[in-house]
């Protein structure tokens, strides 16, 4: 069966004060609301990573960084579950993007049809898009739970295979305060993840150099 998550409420406020508005003819009010977008959109990726670490399916390999060999692993067990094939995705962090960038498969025209050496990022590689998202567990950890030092938690999956629940998508309102004569900003969300098929989930543990 799969794993559920209760939907989590958010909040965020920000107050913006009249006189200093009033020193510029910008609008300070659109970067306030963007920083709380972003801030929330943070938010999200944390309650999808928390799904996904609830439940998936662990790949053979744990020990080492991330490889070609290893995400071929992956594909393969995705392959063998009959995991959804559109809308495949490699979720990642910075330091295993690192990795990545030094394996030669991933890199190298001859085997990928990106541009990552220019751009200094990877787009897609066997199927996957890939995402990079720094929220990632990283702990001395294996993915099956047994010891091993300064691991990332990577996930390759199916984007059928987790469902995000939206009860309230975010939702920003301004207002003047007229006491403390400044402009408030308050963002709400309420949302729950869940992975509808484990086995389309699999993950990636990554020990950092």
């Amino acid at each position: 069966g799969s794993e559920h998550s209760f939907p989590t409420r958010r909040s965020s406020d920000l107050r913006l004060d009249d006189i200093e508005a009033a020193k510029t003819n910008a609008d300070f009010r659109r970067p306030y609301i963007q920083n709380i977008a972003n801030a929330l959109g943070i938010k999200t990726d944390e309650i999808i990573i928390a799904a996904l670490t609830a439940s998936n399916t662990d790949i053979v390999t744990q020990a080492g960084g991330l490889d070609y060999a290893k995400l071929v692993e992956a594909l393969e067990v995705l392959n063998t579950n009959f995991a959804p094939r559109n809308e495949r995705i490699f979720v990642y962090n910075s330091k295993v993007l690192s990795q990545a960038l030094n394996e030669n498969k991933f890199i190298n025209n001859d085997f990928a049809s990106v541009r990552a050496v220019q751009t200094g990022e990877l787009s897609t590689a066997l199927g996957f898009k890939w995402v990079l998202c720094n929220q990632l567990d990283v702990n001395n950890l294996d993915g099956t739970g047994a010891a091993q030092a300064n691991t990332a938690h990577c996930f390759a999956y199916a984007k059928p295979a987790v469902g995000l629940g939206i009860n309230r998508d975010i939702k920003t309102d301004i207002g003047w305060v007229h006491e403390r004569q400044t402009w408030t900003f308050t963002s709400t969300m309420t949302m729950g993840a869940a992975v509808i098929q484990p086995e389309g989930v699999v993950e990636v543990p990554c020990v950092l150099s």
